[in-house]
């Protein structure tokens, strides 16, 4: 009863029913809810169950009971014609959103070649009463069926033919327990009978039955199938798995007597999962238990893989190993971490076909090997070591395979790993399928190539499906869920604790972080939220095509953690794809929102902190390319980043970490622009919907979910109702509509907009086109709206106004410009340093020049930097000293003492806002930094007045040398005319590569990551290595001699340390502040350091 409606369910005419009953299956099945026909028929109906996977069905036992209760005997009808109908007299039906007549059959006469007579009788006209669903049948006037419970002769073979006699059989079946009694035929009359349970191993428990007056009496189990004998019987010899290369690959002989057991072989049973699957359970034991078999029509010299189900409960060690007589390979696993959400997989996590508790945790475990010349002895064994918890086995596989993946060789080993996915043993390896879409036949899949169709340009298509050679692992449209596409388990790579590796892979994008590599450790955690999203490390993906020709390449560093259990793998963000005008089919064919991957590779490395640096920043420049942020969360970003790509090349792996898990919370910690309304800014919306397709998925930013009322029909005119939490400006609405079929598609609309003040705003359209390219509502005005009231009074579809539906609902916000630089000041400075005439002056303009460069190139620039650099350009003067700085010295000369002229000026003409800098006890470049006294100052920035500065004595060095003992002046001013931004760094208490960080303060963070429903652009907590996103090389600049940008900002631990010293300017630990003390120190050490090289 799969496919289609209560219309579609096979062929309910009587007339064909009569002529051909014996020669169709196509007839209506029972299924009560569809009425007419489909309520109950008479002669029965196909009811299709199955359990080998197919649309996920794996129910065996469910399979059993439907065969029995259903087909049996609407199979034994057919072996009949169909002599006489009659039917009763009409009933009132109502089902399916209507009420009709319906006139049922109530007996039906059938008969066979050998004049055999059947009839079959409805206990009752009145569909009111459960008797309408039950009949009595009679053969040659015997009853065979009497409601619940039937005794059927069936006494024909597969194929028709008759049976001999002493293979004559009936089945019985009783829906209900309890007693019944059953006249035999004459020639059954004898003393005894045989009955025999019917089971997965054939016929068991026999009984010997004594028939009396003719008769015989059965209390039996409910819903549990039996057969009849006349004499006794035994079950066929099975050979199992034939042609599989081993005996019973899936343990369902009921037997472990073809097995070479070692250890304690009691602790190794054969087991039903809740889905009646046979497993191999080892539990409970106190020493190793293995499983040995040989291998069987191996050929030699060829490669292999073989591969077993496995769901560890325990820590205990399972493996799997071949030994070819000349070789041997083994892979193991610990506790098993990763969901099966495979639909057509009989071990899948739903429920009905769980290991147990509700759950299943099986995935493959393989193990790829080489025959020799000799396969006569090529042995599999399964062992698991001691422990308590229970670990499961099942279905095993061996076949023919020509990969090479490790260290490009075939054989299970070390060595560089390497995907190509042109020769996968079976599904995603080494990856294995996350919950993104529950239990499902999954939308990730192995994408072959067919040019031109699957590649970029054909018919618009942006994105390669397949990126190189035959084959790309490809994901289709899985945008917007919060949720893990898939991931590695360590049974498949094992990412050794404290070991470093690079992964690199080329990928293609359809739209901008819709797609993040994400690194963690232990079961992911779907239903968490935020940080407790399964401590995954995040790396948001951009687009590959606006860009760029081709696929592009990225690169991860990931460092295995001390529990042995870290993964890779793919995240679908909360993010939304940019379709970019395109709706619908095109929308989905044009690949925005999918993501491919090819060229897997995994690499053990030595890691340096240069390496951390070039990837950290090679992952960011592309994050701060973007738009989508507010400006002031970007700022902060950015010029952490500037700073970190002027990091020495000899820096530490401790302090690159340090340096890149502060800029990590800062990105962390940016917030998105708001274009439209979210599901999170409705206190309440309530709208008519069918189970599952509520109207939170109009606002999910996932055009494949749908708003849709009830399949039943009868919404159309009810209102959606949605309640903002506060009042909030809205310009319009943009109605997307489903992307393919038209039910439930608005066609006239009616909305209600109720502002702040109670004040209703009406506008209603009429005769949108029914397609699925998006309409639009212009207010023509922003409305502080507080409620919306959306009614679809005329929709399209099948019969018209019958649904509504919609893919999204976009109310859109006003949006304002963002104020492009203002470079006058920097211009101006440039203008007037360039025409300064010492040769130190010209070097200092060019470096500035160079900086300023590289971070307009990389859109690293923002306000506070441009302010800094005219500043600093403005301080240059011919035949006098450089600007304050402490200066670098191996030996006793005495620092220069600079006379530098009072500046008592504003900011851009304006009194700048006053802010103090706190006491700076931090290092420049990783090294311990100077204790500075701070002088107070009064000028601001940019002024014509230079400020007056005091050189303070010099005793020290720079980078990693003694640093020099200097004053700092006091600095009350802002950064063009207005108090510099505040940025909290949120909390941090993960390791870097399972490397403790420092504690540092941090808001509270309420977002999610794995939620259905979760703040725009949440970020879980960051807790390993940075990493890069994008082929381009790690960015390069001319750089001076010295490092002319800010130094890294101090860390979180030594502000929150100096807070009692901070002045009370009600910005604590201002980012600002920071920033214009560490460049000022950071620059003026370069220009000393500079005059002291020449020195």
């Amino acid at each position: 009863m799969t496919y289609g409606g209560y219309t579609n369910k096979g062929i309910n005419s009587a007339i064909t029913r009569f002529i051909r009953n014996h020669q169709k299956d196509a007839w209506v099945g029972d299924y009560r809810s569809y009425g007419g026909a489909a309520n109950y028929p008479l002669l029965g109906g196909y009811s299709m169950k199955d359990f080998e996977g197919w649309q996920g069905r794996s129910d065996y036992n469910g399979y059993v009971t439907n065969l029995f209760a259903h087909d049996v005997m609407t199979k034994y009808f057919q072996h009949f014609t169909v002599s006489k109908w009659e039917n009763g007299t009409p009933v009132t039906m109502t089902d399916n959103g209507s009420t009709y007549k319906w006139t049922p059959e109530m007996k039906v006469e059938l008969v066979d070649a050998a004049g055999n007579k059947v009839v079959v009788t409805r206990k009752s006209n009145d569909v009111n009463s459960p008797q309408y669903r039950e009949r009595t049948v009679t053969l040659n006037g015997r009853v065979i069926q009497d409601g619940s419970a039937y005794l059927t002769p069936w006494n024909w073979d597969a194929n028709g033919k008759k049976l001999p006699a002493d293979k004559e059989k009936m089945y019985y079946f009783n829906t209900q327990a309890g007693a019944t009694t059953w006249t035999l035929p004459s020639d059954w009359a004898n003393s005894k009978v045989y009955l025999y349970k019917l089971t997965d191993q054939g016929k068991t428990e026999e009984q010997e039955l004594t028939v009396k007056d003719g008769k015989i009496t059965l209390d039996l189990l409910a819903n549990q199938p039996y057969v009849l004998y006349r004499s006794k019987q035994t079950n066929p010899e099975m050979s199992w798995s034939e042609g599989m290369h081993i005996y019973d690959q899936g343990f369902n002989s009921g037997t472990l007597k073809h097995w070479t057991i070692s250890g304690d072989a009691s602790k190794a049973e054969i087991v039903k999962s809740q889905g009646a699957n046979e497993m191999l359970r080892i539990q409970g034991n106190k020493s190793k238990v293995s499983l040995t078999q040989k291998l069987t029509g191996l050929k030699p010299n060829t490669k292999y893989a073989v591969y077993v189900g496995v769901d560890n409960r325990s820590n205990a060690k399972a493996s799997i190993t071949v030994n070819t007589g000349e070789k041997e390979v083994t892979t193991y696993t610990n506790k098993s971490l990763a969901l099966n959400y495979i639909k057509a997989y009989a071990h899948n996590n739903r429920r009905e076909n769980a290991t147990v508790d509700d759950t299943s945790y099986f995935q493959n475990m393989y193990a790829f090997f080489t025959t020799g010349s000799d396969v006569s002895n090529v042995t599999l064994t399964l062992s698991r070591e001691a422990g308590d918890e229970a670990t499961y086995f099942d279905e095993i596989r061996t076949f023919e395979n020509n990969s090479s993946m490790y260290g490009e060789n075939h054989d299970t080993g070390k060595g560089t790993f390497k995907q190509d996915f042109e020769n996968v043993a079976q599904g995603i390896f080494p990856f294995v399928v996350g919950g993104v879409e529950g239990v499902e036949d999954n939308r990730t899949h192995l994408s072959e190539k067919h040019d031109p169709y699957t590649q970029r340009g054909w018919n618009g298509k942006k994105v390669d499906d397949v990126i190189d050679g035959n084959w790309s692992l490809k994901t289709n449209g899985l945008v917007s869920r919060r949720n893990l596409v898939y991931q590695t388990i360590p049974q498949n790579f094992r990412f050794e604790a404290g070991k470093t590796y690079r992964v690199t892979f080329e990928y293609e994008a359809g739209s901008d972080n819709t797609y993040a590599f994400v690194v963690g450790k232990g079961e992911f955690q779907s239903g968490n939220r935020g940080t407790k999203a399964s401590n995954l490390e995040m790396h948001e993906l951009p687009n590959t095509w606006t860009d760029s020709k081709k696929a592009k390449k990225a690169t991860f560093l990931v460092t295995g953690a001390e529990t042995g259990d870290t993964w890779v793998g793919i995240y679908s963000t909360g993010n939304t794809s940019n379709t970019r005008g395109d709706s619908g089919g095109n929308a989905n064919f044009r690949g925005y929102n999918d993501f491919m991957m090819d060229n897997l590779q995994i690499e053990e490395i030595t890691l340096t902190g240069k390496m951390l640096t070039e990837n950290a920043l090679k992952n960011y420049l592309p994050t701060v390319a973007m738009t989508n942020y507010t400006k002031e969360s970007m700022d902060a970003l950015k010029e952490a980043v500037f700073n970190l790509s002027q990091a020495d090349d000899d820096i530490s792996v401790e302090d690159a970490r340090a340096e890149i898990a502060k800029i990590e919370a800062l990105k962390n910690a940016l917030v998105q622009k708001k274009t439209a309304l979210v599901a999170e800014d409705f206190e309440s919306l309530d709208a008519p919907a069918q189970s599952g397709e509520g109207i939170e998925n109009a606002f999910d930013g996932n055009v494949s979910s749908l708003w849709h009322t009830s399949w039943n029909g009868g919404d159309v005119g009810k209102p959606a109702t949605m309640v903002l939490k506060e009042p909030t400006e809205i310009t319009g609405l943009r109605y997307v509509p489903r992307g393919s079929g038209s039910n439930g598609n608005l066609r006239d609309v009616k909305l209600v907009v109720t502002d702040e003040s109670g004040k209703e705003h009406t506008f209603t359209v009429t005769d949108w086109p029914d397609n699925n390219k998006p309409k639009d509502i212009d207010f023509g005005k922003t409305i502080k709206a507080k409620k919306i009231v959306l009614t679809g009074t005329k929709t399209y579809g099948d019969g018209g106004d019958k649904y509504q539906s919609a893919a999204e609902l976009i109310f859109t916000r006003p949006q304002v410009a963002e104020t492009p630089l203002d470079m006058s000041g920097y211009e101006a400075a440039l203008a007037k340093a360039q025409k300064l005439t010492d040769k130190d002056n010209q070097e200092e303009v060019a470096s500035v020049q160079a900086s300023m460069k590289y971070a307009t190139d990389n859109h690293l620039l923002t306000e506070r930097m441009v302010a800094y650099f005219a500043d600093y350009l403005n301080q240059l003067k011919d035949s006098a000293t450089k600007p304050d700085a402490p200066t670098s010295s191996k030996g006793e000369e005495q620092p220069p003492v600079l006379d530098v002229p009072e500046f008592k000026g504003g900011v851009n003409a304006a009194e700048a806002a006053v802010n103090e800098v706190p006491e700076f006890k931090g290092g420049v470049n990783a090294a311990e930094a100077a204790v500075h006294e701070v002088p107070e100052y009064k000028g601001g920035i940019n002024a014509a007045e230079a400020a007056v500065h005091e050189v303070p004595e010099y005793k020290g060095g720079i980078n990693a040398a003694e640093a020099a003992v200097h004053e700092v002046p006091e600095f009350k001013g802002g950064v063009n005319a207005a108090e510099a931004a505040v940025h909290e760094v949120p909390e941090f208490k993960g390791g870097v590569n399972a490397v403790e960080a420092a504690v540092n303060e941090a808001p509270e963070f309420k977002g999610g990551v794995n939620a259905v429903q979760a703040l725009v652009n949440e970020k879980p907590a960051y807790t390993g290595v940075l990493a890069t996103a994008g082929d381009q090389a790690a960015p390069t600049v001319e750089k001076p001699e010295y490092p002319l940008t800010p130094s890294p900002v101090a860390d979180a631990k030594t502000l929150e340390d100096k807070e009692e010293k901070l002045p009370a300017t009600g910005e604590h630990g201002s980012e600002a502040a920071l920033f214009l003390a560490s460049v000022s120190i950071a620059l003026s050490a370069a220009v000393l350091a500079s005059k002291r090289k020449e020195d």
